[in-house]
């Protein structure tokens, strides 16, 4: 709703989106650096992702709360939507990498790219 309304008032005033996104963190393919408080943080999960809490799997995800909010600009596919401020990140790992839980609680400094929620299984 933020983003809508960012949106609408850059309309109004002749701004270009554009003008704020300078300033954001890119998606995919552009490789960032977030550095905060890492967490373990509970939701639903398959078949269908809290939409049938009475069927769905729950699980546990990590996620990077930061300090303050940032802005990330949309990118070249639909998915990668303008975001005016977020200030928590799931954090997925690559694949076959298991997160190692005795960094729970502490600051950490974490490097990949940034991609918008495809499914419910990305919840944040």
């Amino acid at each position: 709703m933020f983003v809508r309304s960012l949106a609408q008032a850059c309309i109004a005033l002749g701004c270009a989106a554009s003008a704020w996104a300078a300033d954001c963190l890119a998606y995919e393919p552009d490789e960032v650096r977030l550095t905060s408080i890492v967490s373990m943080s509970h939701g639903f999960g398959p078949p269908g992702f809290g939409e049938d809490p009475a069927h769905d799997s729950e699980e546990d995800y990590v996620l990077l709360t930061l300090d303050k909010p940032i802005c990330v600009a949309g990118g070249h596919v639909v998915m990668d939507e303008d975001v005016a401020a977020t200030d928590a990140f799931q954090l997925v790992p690559k694949s076959g990498s298991l997160f190692d839980r005795r960094l729970l609680g502490k600051r950490i400094s974490v490097s990949g790219t940034l991609l918008h929620r495809v499914s419910g299984g990305h919840t944040r």
